[in-house]
């Protein structure tokens, strides 16, 4: 992607795509270059590096959900709710706590919020 009005200033640079099409290599306008390792089979993220550094990893449940993320921790589903989060393990009951108080406060009012824009019929 270039500035129209400056060809030459490139914002972001398509360095690689898989057999799906789906990105695995980019250099952004400032000159950092992302990495994506891609599942061969699902096509799922395993893996970011940001630079050469490898910057996040991810791990999945058969069914498609997150079990760990390298940067939030080891995910729990409801059980009667395929893909409802029910916990986070962060290793520090204090980040549980945050992100139980948080979702109290946003996920009602951010689901209204939505609600009333009517994005569907």
């Amino acid at each position: 992607m270039k500035d129209y009005n400056t060809p030459a200033t490139v914002f972001w640079q398509v360095n690689g795509a898989d057999v799906r099409g789906q990105l695995t290599d980019a250099t952004l306008g400032n000159g950092l270059r992302t990495v994506k390792g891609l599942d061969q089979v699902t096509g799922w993220v395993d893996y970011t590096t940001l630079n050469g550094s490898t910057n996040l990893g991810l791990s999945y449940y058969a069914n498609g959900n997150v079990y760990f993320k390298s940067d939030v921790g080891t995910y729990t589903y409801h059980a009667a709710k395929l893909h409802a989060v029910a916990s986070i393990n962060t290793g520090s009951s204090t980040d549980v706590q945050a992100l139980s108080q948080m979702a109290d406060r946003c996920f009602g009012p951010c689901l209204q919020t939505l609600a009333s824009r009517r994005f569907w019929p």
